[in-house]
This record gives structure tokens, C-alpha cells and sequence, in this order.
């Protein structure tokens, strides 16, 4: 059984659990070789007898059997999903005019005026959101992706996010891809952007503990669009997990706020969220530049130490 179980965000429907793997594991190791932790670095791997096994939870096939990819057909879905699209796009907006340069700033700006809730009333959805899809693709990291894969990404993003969010099936059948390969065995589970919400949530439905918990750009921050919409709710600290580290990108918009223990912390026996602001340089929402944090291979080092 998996002692460390990951689970990745938006966009990996065209990807697979082994893919997944293959670049994930390796980031980890070199974060916990560089810190000092040669020996548990070595056996970090997947299905090694002799090595801490480490497991993805790959459910980003799910989205296409939903017809839900994003890839510029946009297929029509209903208003709940619609509406919480058009949040997380603000909510990704106004986190831009607060941590962005002055050009992204005003063009953020610009775009939350353009997308004001009533609006969609006056022009119909299509209309409303896209100048936040426009604006936010051309903003930071985003930008460096070319206007058209950076609206697609964001198009992705929200639509992924949204489904999860608001459809009872599609919320089950991504909880039992990670069930499945959650257990008594695992001793670390980290969950970057949409997976970390995913993840959040898992662990609340576990039956069993799990000593470490960590978080890489989570959108659990975004009160509006995601803090309301869980599960858990009042949201609080997972009952199955002994400690929280959360990492969060200064310039990561999906993170949104990076602040989560003022949210999560010290809701059940005085536990808290470990909150550190990272530097992933010119990928702030790049999962192995998280991986590859100092921080993370501290507690993969507590984590494991326990095996």
C-alpha cells in the first residue's frame, strides 16, 4: 500500500497516473536529496519492495468522460457550474490586484469591472466571463503560456474546478480514486491545486489517520468560490491528519489567498496550518518546482521517518 499518495490538479485529462509519477517522484526525491536526506531520498519510488512506495490518485480521465475537457468547445452546462466558474475567475482577478505588477494590475482591474455578476444577466454568460479568461491569460505565468494555450489552461481550470465543486457524481467518483489507494499504510498525502481541495476532503472521509498533510498552490484560500462549497463545513482541520503544511507562491493566482490557518487552523485539538510563502522563480504553480521546496522535504523527512 502507498505510503505517500499524491494527487495532482486541472488539465492532466490526457495524462496518466504512471506519467504522473514518473515526473512527480523524481522532484520529490531531489527535494529531500537536497536537503540533506540522501538515504530516504534513494528509496522514494513507486511498487519497490524495498523502497516507500509512492502512489498517484489519477482521476483526470473522469473530466473527459464528463465531455468536460476544455479544449475550445466549451460545452454548455448549468448555471450553478456557470456561476462558480465566474467566481473563481474573479477570484483569481482580484488576487492579481493585489500581487501582480502595475500592468496586471490595471488589467485585472479592468477585467473585474467587465465581469460584475449582474452583467451576465444583461449579455449572458459567454460574454461576461471571457474578458476574465482574455485578461487572466495574459497575466504573469499565465502570459508565458501564449494567449491561446494560457485562455485554454484558465478554461480548464475553471470548468474542472467548477464540476468538481457542484456535481455530486463527479465529487464521488474523484474521492474514490483516492480512497482506493489511501490506508493505514500511508503516512503522507500531498495534494497540489485542485487535488489539494480533493485531498482536504478525503482526508475528512478517512477511517484511518494520516500523520502528514501538505497542500501546494490550494485554491481552499478562495473563501467565495471554494471555502463555502466544502464539504466540511464549517471548514475545519481534517480529523484524520496530525499536521498541515501548506506552500503557497507569492504570484500563484490559483493559490489565491495563501493564508490557510487563519481559515483551518486550530478548528479541532488546537492543531494548526504550517503556512510558508515560497519562491517557484518564473512557475509559481508548477507542481514539481512545490515538490522541490525545502519545507515540503522537511516534513517528507518527519513523514517518512515514521515507516
Amino acid at each position: 500500500m502507498a505510503t505517500v499518495v499524491m494527487v495532482h490538479g486541472i488539465a492532466q485529462q490526457k495524462r496518466s497516473a504512471e506519467e504522473l509519477q514518473a515526473a512527480w517522484i523524481p522532484a520529490l526525491a531531489c527535494g529531500v536529496r537536497e536537503a540533506g536526506h540522501e538515504d530516504l531520498a534513494d528509496k522514494i519510488t513507486v511498487d519497490n519492495d524495498s523502497g516507500i512506495e509512492a502512489r498517484m490518485a489519477f482521476y483526470g480521465d473522469l473530466f473527459l468522460a464528463a465531455d468536460a475537457q476544455g479544449d475550445g468547445s466549451r460545452p454548455e452546462v448549468d448555471p450553478e457550474v456557470q456561476a462558480v466558474e465566474l467566481d473563481l475567475a474573479r477570484a483569481m482577478l482580484e488576487r492579481a490586484t493585489e500581487v501582480g505588477g502595475p500592468r496586471d494590475q490595471a488589467r485585472a482591474s479592468v477585467a473585474l469591472a467587465a465581469t460584475a455578476p449582474e452583467q451576465v444577466d444583461a449579455q449572458g454568460f459567454r460574454a461576461t466571463i471571457r474578458p476574465a479568461v482574455e485578461a487572466l491569460a495574459r497575466i504573469g505565468w499565465l502570459a508565458d503560456l501564449g494567449q491561446a494555450f494560457g485562455e485554454r489552461y484558465v478554461w480548464q481550470e475553471l470548468r474542472q474546478a467548477s464540476l468538481y465543486l457542484t456535481k455530486p457524481d463527479m465529487r464521488e467518483a474523484i474521492q474514490d480514486r483516492v480512497n482506493r489507494i489511501l490506508t493505514a499504510d500511508t503516512r503522507l498525502v500531498i495534494g497540489h491545486s485542485l487535488g489539494s481541495v480533493v485531498s482536504y476532503e478525503a482526508l475528512h472521509r478517512a477511517s484511518v489517520a494520516t500523520p502528514h498533510f501538505v497542500t501546494m498552490g490550494s485554491p481552499l484560500g478562495l473563501r467565495g468560490p471554494v471555502t463555502r462549497r466544502l464539504e466540511q463545513q464549517p471548514p475545519a482541520f481534517p480529523l484524520s491528519a496530525l499536521s498541515w503544511l501548506n506552500l503557497a507562491d507569492h504570484d500563484d493566482l490559483v493559490a489565491g489567498e495563501p493564508d490557510l490557518a487563519g481559515i483551518f487552523g486550530g478548528a479541532s485539538g488546537g492543531r494548526v496550518v504550517h503556512d510558508y510563502v515560497v519562491d517557484n522563480g518564473k512557475r509559481p504553480h508548477d507542481a514539481k518546482a512545490y515538490l522541490g521546496q525545502r519545507a515540503l522535504a522537511a516534513a517528507t523527512a518527519a513523514a517518512l521517518a515514521l515507516t
